[in-house]
């Protein structure tokens, strides 16, 4: 008796291994195809400006060029001006992160006018706040969107992974995938799409994994 018990308990552990195994690979190998990863999104808004922080994880050497490389965490400053722009080229600001200050210089990004800023660090804090130079003199709190998602990014990428399958598989020497958080009127949502040699798809999800657009 105590022999059957022994060899059903170890049965048991195997099959759990394998389930466990499987779960962890076939997310690591989503994750694989992921040239970048967004997990979170703050936002300000201001009488003269709006402003976004972004912090995720891309290749090192970030471009769409069918090649997946090593991936490394990034944060991203995004300040767009409502009017007349009251710099030439560039802004100074401040951000301000649990009581330390970050010394920030944001360029113009000539497609849209607005002025970004990469920042090597990711931060975890729900006390984020930025400071324009020369604008309105005061801070304003930066606020996650996604704190109250019901979804994980980890959840959005095996969504998007799944649904974009037949194209992700048809494509597998080339294909790069995307993650990002987008804004849809008055709410925000996942975005995954997954870009091929000569094509791409996408997928529009909401935290709750319902699917608001395809291709």
């Amino acid at each position: 008796m105590k022999k059957y018990v022994v060899h059903l308990c170890i049965l048991l552990i195997f099959i759990v291994f394998c389930f466990v195994y499987k779960y962890s690979y076939g997310l690591t190998q989503r994750r694989y195809f992921c040239s970048q990863i967004e997990y979170s999104y703050y936002r300000a808004e201001t009488d003269y400006y709006s402003a976004t922080l972004r912090f995720g994880e891309r290749e090192s050497y970030f471009r769409r060029d069918g090649i997946r490389t090593q991936k490394k965490q990034y944060g991203v400053v995004t300040v767009k001006f409502f009017g007349d722009v009251p710099y030439t080229s560039s802004v100074v600001a401040r951000l301000c992160v649990d009581n330390d200050v970050i010394f920030l210089v944001l360029e113009q990004n000539p497609f849209d006018q607005t002025f970004m800023c990469d920042i090597e660090k990711v931060f975890h804090s729900d006390n984020i706040s930025i400071y324009l130079d020369n604008v309105d003199f005061k801070y304003h709190t930066l606020s996650c969107v996604n704190d109250g998602f019901s979804s994980s990014y980890d959840d959005a990428i095996k969504f998007g992974s799944l649904k974009l399958k037949p194209f992700i598989d048809q494509n597998l020497d080339v294909v790069e995938c995307y993650l990002t958080i987008q804004k849809q009127e008055n709410c925000y949502v996942w975005y995954f799409y997954a870009v091929g040699k000569t094509e791409y798809k996408f997928v529009l999800f909401d935290d709750k994994l319902n699917v608001l657009a395809m291709s």
